[in-house]
């Protein structure tokens, strides 16, 4: 899954299409938890970053994952 900052949020950029640095993570609760504990988005982008409002069952829900269809983020297999 990509992150991408929104101000100073971050948010699931299913699309990979927002602008700037993102932040790729395995879309796997314990890599997404991790993360968080360890304040990985905020050394990916940089600065300090606000996470409270990412919720993993919500982003892996919405449309779209930022998976291609092998379930590979940078996949070329179609």
């Amino acid at each position: 899954m990509r992150f991408a900052l929104s101000g100073d949020q971050v948010v699931l950029d299913a699309e990979r299409r927002v602008p700037g640095r993102g932040a790729w993570l395995h879309p796997d609760r314990e890599c997404f938890e991790t993360a968080l504990k360890r304040r990985a988005f905020s050394r990916a982008f940089r600065r300090a970053v606000q996470t409270a409002q990412l919720d993993f069952d919500q982003m892996t829900t919405t449309n779209g994952s930022g998976l291609e269809r092998d379930e590979h983020p940078m996949s070329t297999d179609g």
